[in-house]
């Protein structure tokens, strides 16, 4: 995101809600999540923020996941590891503006096929990297996204916003008897909206077969 947008310490279990924001990464929208860091604690509180991370990684399309390259690896990061092996993941290596204690190759050895980029986010180095990588995996279909369509044209938007319209139109006139001629108008422009995306046209035929069969309760 580029800008500070939660409380950020040193001290292990200060974020533990869930923050979500949207981001437009070169016409790609994206719906990023931040959540607690995944780790045995002893606060109720802080469990449960962990709990919904936890969920959080099992629905996500993509993980990036986030360790201290200013330390060496620790029990919750082989456990983090473990939960990522099958998801589709880019790590971070974080705070590369500090004395590095992380063995990258080790690292990589555990979670083989995960592509792994060195960042400082306070400084902003590596982020365009990370950027970059959404991208490919994007574009080359390897994020599979289920649960939202995404619309990444503004053309596209655009027309789908004027079907609604259109579709709404047709409805608010059906509700007040207007003449069938002028729903169809309704309808045929809707159509005309969503041919400009797919490149289809409605024809004659499809109207006539729709209104043949329509009618309206008195």
């Amino acid at each position: 995101l580029r800008e500070n947008r939660a409380i950020v310490t040193d001290i292990p279990g200060t974020t533990r809600d869930i923050i979500e924001e949207y981001v437009n990464i070169d016409g790609i929208p994206l719906k990023i999540i931040d959540t607690a860091g995944i780790r045995e604690t002893e606060s109720i509180v802080e469990q449960i923020g962990v709990d919904r991370a936890r969920d959080m990684v099992n629905q996500a399309d993509l993980v990036i996941a986030i360790f201290d390259a200013s330390e060496s690896l620790t029990d919750e990061d082989f456990h983090i590891i473990e939960i990522i092996k099958d998801k589709e993941t880019i790590v971070l290596l974080n705070k590369l503006d500090l004395p590095n204690e992380y063995d990258e190759e080790y690292l990589q050895e555990l979670i083989p096929n995960k592509e792994i980029i060195t960042t400082s986010i306070a400084t902003g180095i590596g982020v365009d990297k990370l950027e970059n990588s959404i991208k490919e995996m994007f574009y080359a279909g390897e994020i599979n996204m289920e649960s939202d369509t995404i619309v990444t044209n503004m053309r596209h938007k655009n027309q789908l916003i004027k079907a609604r319209e259109n579709i709404i139109d047709a409805i608010d006139g059906i509700k007040m008897d207007v003449p069938l001629d002028c729903i169809e108008v309704d309808i045929k422009n809707c159509w005309d909206n969503l041919g400009e995306i797919t490149g289809d046209n409605i024809g004659e035929d499809i109207l006539d077969k729709i209104f043949s069969e329509f009618c309206i309760g008195k």
